[in-house]
C-alpha cells in the first residue's frame, strides 16, 4: 500500500522533480515544533505530563475497578494482532492503565511498557495483577533516553504529544524495532468537552494539527515508509454523575460555575451506564456506587504501520 506522501513524490516526479534533487516541500519534524510553540499542536513539557498523571492516575483507576480498561482502538488492535506471533516479545510506548497491554500479554512470548509516570506505571501493575498477566515487565523512564534492547514489535499509542524531539523520538522507536512498528495518534479533531469549555471560557477552540499526518512525514524524512489508515475511536469517561465528570474533564481547581455549565453542555452525550454492564457494587466506605454515568465521544485516530524492508514479503502474502 502507497503511502499519501510516496503518492505526492510519485506526482513530482511526473512533473518533472527527483528526489535526489529536488528540496523537501515540508520540514515535518520542524512543523511539529513551530506548531506547538504556537498552540496548533498540543505538546505537553514533561513537566506538565508528570504532573497531569500524578493527579489523575487514581481516577484511570477508579473508573474500571475490576481490573478491565476502556478497548483500545477496534482497526489499530486488529494491526498489531496481524503483526505479532506468540515468541515475539513487543516494547509498548506510553502504556497508561494497559487497554492495549492486556490485549496483546496474551498473544506473545513478554511485553515490556516504558513510562515515566509512575502512578500509571502503578495502576498498570494493579491491573495486570487483576488480570493475573504475567509476561510484562514496566520500566520507568522517558523516551527516548530510556535504555531498552531492541523488540521485535514496537507499539504506542496517543503518547507522542509529550515528544517535542519529534524526530529523535521516532528513529529511537526505529532502531528498537526488529519487525514492526505501530504508531496511533490523533488527526487534530477537538473532543466535544473541549470545544464546550473554551467557549465558556471566552476562548477561542480551533481544530489542532494532525499529529498523526505529522508523524507520518517525520518518518518518511527518516526515510521510513509506513502504510497509513484511519478509524474512528471511541473514548469515554464514567463516574458517578454528571458532575463528576465534568469536574474529571475541567480539573479538581475547577469552579462549581463552570462545572454546571459544562454538564449541562454535555447533557447529549451523558447517559445512565446500564446495572448489567456495571462490575462493581460499593465503594470502598460501603456507599451504593449504582449510579454510574457515561460521557462517549468519537474522535478519529491515525494508524501507522511500518515492517522492516526485509519482512514485508511475508507480511504482504
Amino acid at each position: 500500500m502507497a503511502t499519501g506522501l510516496e503518492c505526492q513524490r510519485e506526482q513530482e516526479r511526473d512533473r518533472g522533480g527527483d528526489d535526489a534533487t529536488r528540496t523537501a516541500a515540508i520540514d515535518f519534524a520542524a512543523t511539529w515544533e513551530r506548531l506547538a510553540d504556537t498552540g496548533a499542536l498540543d505538546c505537553w513539557t514533561p513537566d506538565e505530563d508528570r504532573a497531569y498523571w500524578r493527579e489523575h492516575a487514581d481516577s484511570y483507576g477508579e473508573r474500571f475497578p475490576d481490573g478491565s480498561c476502556s478497548s483500545p482502538e477496534p482497526e489499530a488492535l486488529e494491526t498489531i494482532r496481524s503483526a505479532v506471533s506468540e515468541d515475539d516479545s513487543v516494547l509498548e510506548l506510553g502504556p497508561g492503565t494497559g487497554r492495549y497491554t492486556v490485549e496483546i500479554a496474551p498473544l506473545v512470548d513478554r511485553v515490556t511498557a516504558v513510562d515515566y509516570s509512575q502512578a500509571m506505571l502503578d495502576q498498570l501493575r494493579e491491573r495486570l495483577e487483576v488480570a493475573d498477566i504475567t509476561n510484562v515487565d514496566t520500566v520507568s523512564g522517558r523516551w527516548p533516553t530510556v535504555d531498552v534492547a531492541p523488540h521485535d514489535v514496537v507499539v504506542t499509542a496517543w503518547t507522542m504529544y509529550s515528544q517535542r524531539e519529534v524526530a529523535r523520538a521516532l528513529e529511537a522507536l526505529v532502531t528498537a524495532t526488529r519487525k514492526t512498528l505501530v504508531v496511533v495518534d490523533g488527526l487534530g479533531a477537538v473532543p466535544p468537552h473541549s470545544r464546550h469549555l473554551a467557549e465558556i471560557r471566552g476562548e477561542e477552540r480551533t481544530g489542532q494539527a494532525s499529529r498523526v499526518l505529522l508523524l507520518a512525514g517525520v518518518l518518511e524524512e527518516l526515510d521510513v515508509h509506513a502504510d497509513y489508515s484511519v478509524e474512528p475511536a471511541v473514548r469515554e469517561h464514567i463516574d458517578v454523575s454528571p458532575e463528576a465528570i465534568a469536574r474529571g474533564l475541567v480539573g479538581s481547581d475547577a469552579d462549581d460555575a463552570t462545572v454546571t455549565e459544562l454538564v449541562a453542555r454535555l447533557e447529549p452525550d451523558l447517559e445512565r451506564v446500564e446495572r448489567e454492564e456495571q462490575t462493581y457494587e460499593t465503594s470502598d466506605d460501603g456507599t451504593s456506587t449504582d449510579d454510574r454515568w457515561r460521557y462517549r465521544y468519537e474522535i478519529p485516530a491515525g494508524i501507522l504501520c511500518w515492517h522492516r524492508p526485509e519482512l514485508e514479503t511475508e507480511h504482504t502474502r
